[in-house]
């Protein structure tokens, strides 16, 4: 049954072997048949690293749609590595359903995750990520300010009030790029209604 063979398997994903660790997961898999994806959570959930390092592997190597909210829990996970590992199974789907973990990804610790999520939110541009990158063109670096630039441009390409309290702001950010931006938005609105 697959509770042993998962039980004998498990440890040697800790191996110091590639291909050690990538045949025990495949060994683990063919033991679950069609019930794996529904055993994978548990080993994303594993106390030892190295083998959610494995899991995740696995999910990079197949990446799909239906995988990603498997992935969710991991971005959780107190280990940058394991963050930055999950986030790049997020990147390898291309789907506009990835919006929702680029957005959970901005608010990262690292500044090197922050940055992917930004880029990842320029090539699936939503009108959900626009007060998110307004706030991190002033409350970052200035890398993630200027590829959250390079992201809000086509979202804000047309005059649009809502966005007028977090545009006011960043006019008087350090980066000129920052001052640049929310000055030729607000400019595209009429004086009174930026009065306002």
């Amino acid at each position: 049954p697959y509770e042993e063979a998962a039980a004998a398997l498990v440890p040697l994903l800790v191996s110091r072997t590639e291909t050690v660790r990538r045949l025990a997961f495949e060994s683990i898999a063919a033991h679950a048949g069609s019930s794996f994806l529904d055993r994978l959570p548990e080993l994303l959930r594993h106390r030892d690293p190295t083998v959610v390092h494995a899991a995740l592997d696995w999910l990079r190597r197949n990446p799909s749609e239906r995988n990603l909210s498997l992935v969710s829990e991991a971005l959780d996970s107190p280990s940058p590595a394991v963050r930055a590992k999950a986030f790049s199974i997020v990147e390898a789907t291309s789907s506009p359903r990835v919006v929702p973990f680029a957005l959970k990804g901005l608010e990262d610790q690292e500044e090197g995750l922050r940055y992917r999520a930004v880029q990842l939110l320029t090539r699936f541009p939503d009108e959900s990520a626009i007060g998110p990158l307004l706030r991190h063109c002033h409350l970052d670096s200035t890398r993630i300010q200027d590829a959250a630039i390079s992201a809000l441009t086509p979202l804000l390409a047309r005059s649009d009030i809502r966005w007028n309290e977090d545009l006011i702001p960043l006019l008087s950010d350090a980066n000129p790029r920052v001052r640049q931006l929310a000055s030729r938005i607000l400019r595209t609105q009429e004086p009174q209604r930026v009065a306002e």
